[in-house]
C-alpha cells in the first residue's frame, strides 16, 4: 500500500526498467479488462476503458473544497455593505446571554433589561439608513406618509436603502450552495466517467450483492497498461498488469462524498424554504415580532396598526433577519428584549414626529398685553399622551370697549374659564 502503483513486469525487465514502466503507467492511465475475458484486441477499445481519476482525486477534491468554501466567502465579503455588523451583533448577543445571573425570572428582571441592551448599540449604530427607521426625519414623515407602500416598493428593487440587503444576500449565499452540491455530484460523475445520474446508489448496490470492482469496473484494483520501447531499433509494444491500492480507498470516499452530498442537498433546500416562508411574507414577519411583544407585555390590542408599521417601516426584513438569527443562536429571551428595546426606541421616535407635526399647525398666541404667556390647552393623543398647545386668543364678553383681553386656564382641564 505504499506505492500508489505496483506492475507485473517481464522477466528480462532491470530495475530501471520497472521504475520506468510504473512511472509511465501511473501518468498516461490505465484501462480495465475483466481477468476472466481476453484483452480488447483494438487499441480504441482499450482506450474506451481508460481509468483516468485516480491520480487526479486529491486535486479534485481540494477544488470541491473550495468549491464549498466559496459561498461562504462571498456572504463574509458582502455582508457588511448591509450596514450591519452581524458578527459582531451575534457576539454581543451570545456575550450578554453568558452575563445573565441564574436567578428567578422575577427576581432577575432588572439584570436582564441591564444587560440585555449591550446588543442595541451594533444594531442602531451600524444599521444603514433605510432599516431599523434610523431614516432622516424627512424620509421617516415621508414612509409614514405612505404608509403600507413603502414595503411593496421596497421589494421591487434590492439594497441597503430598501432594508433588505442582508435577506436577499442570504438566499443568494443559499442559491450558491444548492448549484454547488447539484455540480459537484455532476463533477463527481464526469471525472469518474460514469453515465448514471444515480453513481453512488449504483455503487452500493454492488457492494451489497457481492459484485464488486472485478465485474462492475467501479474503482478497479487491477488494471493494464500499454507501452512501447524501442529494443534493437525497433519499437516493440508490452503490456503489462498493474494493481493500484488507491482505488481501495477512492471507492470508499467517493461514496461517502455522494451520499454527503446528497444529505447536504436535501437540508440546504429545506433551510431555503423555510427561510423563504419566515422572510419571503409580510404576515409571517408579523407575526414573529408580535409573539415577542406579547409574550414581553409591551404591545396592547389597540397597537395592531402601529406595530404593522413597526414590522414594515422600521425593523425592515433585515431586522426581522438579525432577530431570527438572535433567537436561534442565542435564545428567544435575548431576541424578545431586543425586538422589546427597538420597539420603545420606535414608539419614542414615533411621539417625537407627532409632536413635531402637531406644533407645525399651531400659532404662537399674540400677546396684547405684556402679560406672561398662559398655558395652553391640552389633548389626549393615543400613542403618546396628552399633548399641550397654546391657548387661541380670546376676547372679552363686554361689548363696549372692544379691548381684547387673554382669559386664563383652569387648572388643567381641557375648558377655558
Amino acid at each position: 500500500l505504499g506505492k500508489p502503483i505496483q506492475c507485473w513486469i517481464p522477466q528480462e525487465f532491470t530495475r530501471g526498467w520497472e521504475e520506468y514502466a510504473e512511472n509511465y503507467c501511473w501518468v498516461s492511465n490505465t484501462y480495465f479488462s475483466p481477468l476472466p475475458k481476453r484483452l480488447p484486441p483494438t487499441m480504441a477499445d482499450r482506450e474506451n476503458s481508460r481509468i483516468l481519476y485516480y491520480q487526479w482525486a486529491p486535486i479534485l477534491m481540494a477544488i470541491q473544497a473550495l468549491l464549498f468554501y466559496l459561498p461562504c466567502l462571498i456572504w463574509r465579503l458582502f455582508n457588511s455593505h448591509s450596514g450591519f455588523n452581524v458578527r459582531r451583533i451575534m457576539q454581543m448577543a451570545n456575550d450578554s446571554n453568558l452575563l445573565l445571573p441564574e436567578h428567578g425570572v422575577k427576581n432577575s428582571r432588572p439584570s436582564h433589561r441591564r444587560t440585555r441592551k449591550l446588543p442595541l448599540n451594533p444594531i442602531t449604530e451600524s444599521s444603514p439608513a433605510g432599516a431599523c427607521g434610523l431614516t432622516s426625519p424627512a424620509e421617516r414623515a415621508e414612509l409614514a406618509r405612505r404608509g403600507g407602500k413603502s414595503t411593496s416598493r421596497s421589494y421591487n428593487c434590492c439594497g441597503r436603502r430598501s432594508g433588505n440587503f442582508l435577506v436577499v444576500l442570504y438566499f443568494f449565499v443559499k442559491g450558491l450552495y444548492l448549484i454547488n452540491i447539484v455540480g459537484q455530484l455532476i463533477l463527481m460523475e464526469k471525472f469518474i466517467g460514469t453515465n448514471t445520474a444515480f453513481y453512488g446508489i449504483r455503487v452500493l448496490i454492488d457492494l451489497l450483492q457481492g459484485s464488486d470492482w472485478h465485474t462492475s469496473g467501479n474503482f478497479p484494483r487491477v488494471t493494464f497498461c500499454d507501452f512501447e520501447a524501442k529494443k534493437l531499433g525497433k519499437n516493440q509494444l508490452y503490456t503489462i498488469q498493474c494493481v493500484l491500492p488507491l482505488n481501495m480507498f477512492l471507492e470508499k470516499i467517493f461514496i461517502f462524498l455522494w451520499f454527503w452530498h446528497c444529505t447536504l442537498g436535501v437540508i440546504t433546500l429545506i433551510t431555503f424554504i423555510n427561510w423563504f416562508l419566515r422572510m419571503g411574507f409580510a404576515r409571517y414577519r408579523l407575526k414573529f415580532i408580535r409573539r415577542y411583544l406579547k409574550i414581553m407585555s409591551v404591545m396592547k390590542d389597540t397597537d395592531k396598526t402601529t406595530s404593522k408599521k413597526f414590522v414594515e417601516n422600521f425593523l425592515r426584513p433585515d431586522g426581522i433577519f438579525l432577530i431570527r438569527l438572535i433567537s436561534m443562536n442565542v435564545g428567544d429571551m435575548m431576541a424578545g428584549d431586543l425586538a422589546c428595546e427597538l420597539w420603545q426606541i420606535y414608539r419614542h421616535k414615533r411621539a417625537q414626529d407627532v409632536v413635531a407635526e402637531e406644533m407645525k399647525y399651531i400659532e404662537p398666541i399674540p400677546n396684547y398685553l405684556g402679560h406672561p404667556q398662559p398655558p395652553g390647552l391640552r389633548h389626549h393623543h393615543p400613542e403618546i399622551g396628552f399633548i399641550t398647545a397654546p391657548a387661541p386668543p380670546r376676547t372679552s364678553g363686554g361689548g363696549g370697549s372692544g379691548e381684547k383681553v387673554v382669559l386664563s386656564m383652569s387648572n388643567g382641564d381641557d375648558s377655558i374659564v
